[in-house]
């Protein structure tokens, strides 16, 4: 179950530097990054990955804690 949770905080890392990464293109070059137009649909669609990662963080350290204190 460890391995479960680290493996998600990984993912979960992952997305947020994409989401940062991205934020800063749009930061100091905002026309550029627009003009993609499938800049907008990664962009929503890794925010999208980033929150349900963030539930299933939730859901694994749950289980792990119950687990640990049976």
């Amino acid at each position: 179950m460890q391995n479960r949770l680290k493996a998600v905080e990984r993912e979960i890392a992952d997305y947020e530097q994409k989401i940062a990464d991205w934020d800063h293109e749009l930061l100091m070059n905002y026309e550029q990054a627009v003009a993609d137009p499938k800049f907008l649909e990664r962009y929503n669609a890794t925010k999208e990955a980033l929150e349900s990662s963030m539930d299933k963080w939730q859901k694994v350290s749950e289980e792990l804690e119950a687990f640990e204190t049976s």
